[in-house]
C-alpha cells in the first residue's frame, strides 16, 4: 500500500510510515512565502489558528518578538501553541479547531481585543464568530499560502490533507478515493470531493499518519 502526503515530512513522521511498512510519497502541495510584519505597539492578545503563522512569529525580527513577549496567544492545535511556547510566548488557550475557539473567546474573553495572525486564505469561521459577538479583532496576515498544482498517473490508498486549501489545490488535478485529514475543517472540505473521509484523533501530522496507518491496516484484514 502507498500514501501520499501532501507535506513534506520530517525523518520521524516518514520513520511512522516505514515502520508500519508502507509506501509513500509527500511532497509540499502549498508555497508558504512569510510576509514582512510591522507592529506600531504592544500586542496584548493574539490568535494564532496555524503551525505556518506560528513559525513566522518565532522566526520574526527582535522588533517584532519586543512586541510580543507578554502576549497572551490563543491557539489552535498542540502543534501550534507548542512551537510558540518552545519560543517563549505565553499560551492561554489550546482549541481544537476555530469554531471551538471562537466559543471560548466569546463565553470568556469577550472584552478583549484582539491580533489575529493569519495566512491570506485564512477560513472565514472564526472571525464570524468573533465579529458577531462585538469581539474586536485585527487581522494580520504573516504568510501567503500558494497551491501548487501536480497531477499524479498512479493511484494512492489514501491521500494525507493538512489544510482545506490543500483539499482543493489537489483535487483539482487528482481524485481522491480515501482523504485522512488533520482536523475537521480539512475534513469538510474533503468530503466535497473524495469517496471516504476520516479524521485524525489529534491536529498532528503524527496523528494524520497514525490514523492512515490504523485505517488501512484495519481493512487490510477484513475478510
Amino acid at each position: 500500500m502507498t500514501l501520499l502526503s501532501t507535506k513534506i515530512l520530517a525523518p520521524n513522521q516518514r520513520e511512522l510510515l516505514l515502520n508500519a511498512h508502507l509506501s509513500f510519497v509527500d511532497f509540499d502541495i502549498l508555497k508558504i512565502e512569510p510576509q514582512q510584519l510591522l507592529l506600531s505597539q504592544a500586542v496584548e492578545d493574539a490568535i494564532v489558528t496555524s503551525q505556518n503563522a506560528a513559525r513566522v512569529l518565532v522566526l520574526s525580527p527582535k522588533l517584532v518578538q519586543e512586541s510580543l513577549k507578554n502576549t497572551r496567544f490563543y491557539t489552535v492545535g498542540l502543534k501550534t501553541a507548542q512551537i510558540l511556547k518552545d519560543a517563549g510566548f505565553q499560551i492561554v488557550e489550546i482549541a481544537k479547531n476555530s469554531e471551538q475557539l471562537a466559543q471560548t473567546i466569546r463565553a470568556r474573553f469577550k472584552e478583549r481585543t484582539f491580533t489575529f495572525f493569519c495566512g491570506n486564505t485564512r477560513r472565514a469561521e472564526l472571525p464570524e464568530h468573533l465579529h458577531k459577538a462585538a469581539i474586536r479583532l485585527e487581522e494580520k496576515i504573516v504568510y501567503k499560502a500558494s497551491p501548487q498544482s501536480k497531477k499524479f498517473e498512479q493511484a494512492f490508498d489514501a491521500v494525507l490533507f493538512y489544510s482545506p486549501l490543500g483539499v482543493s489545490a489537489f483535487a483539482k488535478s487528482n481524485s481522491i478515493d480515501l482523504a485522512v485529514c488533520i482536523g475537521s475543517t480539512t475534513a469538510t472540505e474533503a468530503q466535497k470531493h473524495a469517496t471516504t473521509v476520516i479524521t485524525a484523533n489529534q491536529t498532528t501530522v503524527e496523528s494524520t499518519i497514525a490514523k492512515a496507518v490504523h485505517y488501512l491496516k484495519n481493512t487490510a484484514t477484513q475478510p
